[in-house]
């Protein structure tokens, strides 16, 4: 038979009940409530009341739990991770489709020729970890795609200032050849073509993020992050 220990209690030192459900400390509080025992209990009773009254990091429910067990997180974290398992085996058929590797060439959303065409720019670099569907989502102009401009020929000053600005937007070409609507936000995205495709190399060290950077935006505290899947997940399966 298993050995179970006798509880002493702290203040009077009889058996069966621990300091705070002390009948004798509780008699004595009551008759002393100046003394040190009574402002002690004060003070604990108030560090339990902010205790009770904390809220999940999270979520934001006062519940006796935080972030790190809150339930509502791992629920918004697996519809996160299920949604853009989806996008990014869609996304990435597509840049393997289009040839729309690193070296490709593209016309890019800014510098115009005289005669109306966009200027080549090549692609330099794609930050597969970074494509998920949250980037796609909230705003395209932070698309990890970096690109630089090949075709300066006749370029002005004015067309040349924007040679600093590399990041483009989502490509509509990409989004279109993958199945899903446009990216959020983007005017300029429409503007981007292949001119000469390269072989897609995605490294084998790409892994898809776990949503933890969407999960731990403020913008989506509260709850609000829920909605924010559902709605994603709604613009995703949207018909072109």
């Amino acid at each position: 038979m298993a050995y179970k220990r006798k509880v002493y209690c702290g203040y009077c030192g009889n058996p069966g009940h621990n300091r705070r459900g002390c009948p004798k400390l509780k008699e004595y509080i009551s008759s002393n409530p100046d003394s040190y025992q009574a402002r002690r209990a004060k003070v604990k009773a108030k560090q339990a009341a902010e205790r009770g009254s904390r809220k999940c990091g999270y979520c934001g429910e006062r519940a006796s739990h935080n972030r790190t067990t809150c339930k509502q997180l791992k629920t918004d974290k697996a519809n996160y991770i299920r949604i853009n398992n989806h996008f990014r085996q869609k996304i990435f058929k597509s840049f393997k489709e289009l040839g729309f590797g690193v070296g490709a060439l593209v016309t890019g959303p800014r510098v115009m020729k005289n005669d109306g065409t966009h200027r080549v720019w090549m692609v330099t670099e794609i930050l597969w970890n970074k494509i998920n569907v949250w980037n796609w989502y909230r705003d395209s102009g932070r698309c990890p795609i970096t690109i630089a401009l090949v075709e300066k020929k006749d370029a002005s000053d004015y067309d040349l200032k924007w040679i600093s600005t590399t990041d483009l937007p989502w490509p509509a070409i990409l989004t279109t050849q993958a199945g899903f609507v446009k990216a959020n936000y983007s005017t300029r995205e429409e503007n981007c073509q292949i001119v000469s495709p390269a072989p897609l190399v995605v490294p084998n060290s790409c892994k898809p993020d776990d949503g933890s950077d969407f999960l731990s935006e403020d913008t989506y505290a509260g709850g609000y992050a829920a909605e924010t899947i559902e709605y994603i997940e709604e613009k995703l399966n949207k018909a072109i």
